[in-house]
């Protein structure tokens, strides 16, 4: 039981770098698409 615990606590920080580059992914998406609007005005 305690390895059990052992591997949730591994995964976890795994998960939370996963989620931050979505993140950014999606930032950095917004950006373009602003940065396109800007060239076709």
């Amino acid at each position: 039981y305690g390895s059990h615990l052992d591997v949730v606590e591994d995964s976890a920080p795994e998960l939370h770098v996963i989620s931050k580059k979505r993140k950014s992914r999606k930032q950095h998406q917004a950006q373009q698409v602003k940065n396109r609007y800007k060239y076709t005005k």
